[in-house]
């Protein structure tokens, strides 16, 4: 399980995301389904979201991504951040495949 709120209960930089993304990254290489707790955290920022969590769209697969990772104590406000990240990410993936 990883702990966020060891980043505090506001978490807004792309340093922590990089530094949760490589813990994330280690776990699924290692077999394990990854829980992300959110508990005692108030708000996430995009930048954070993005590093930590749109970024794995360059390195896991969606199905990876559905099923070996899972987000708990999550206020809405923080899965609508995450959504966001994944889905910008995702459009930028596919944009970038283009060119």
């Amino acid at each position: 399980m990883i702990k966020l709120n060891e980043y505090g209960n506001i978490i807004c930089s792309r340093e922590n995301g990089e530094v949760v993304r490589e813990k994330i990254l280690k776990e699924i290489k290692n077999g394990n389904i990854v829980v992300i707790n959110f508990e005692g955290v108030e708000m996430i920022n995009h930048s954070f979201a993005d590093e930590a969590f749109g970024k794995l769209l360059y390195d896991l697969s969606e199905d990876v991504l559905r099923n070996q990772i899972k987000f708990v104590n999550a206020n809405d406000d923080i899965k609508g951040m995450i959504k966001m990240a994944l889905m910008e990410r995702h459009k930028l993936i596919l944009l970038e495949m283009q060119n």
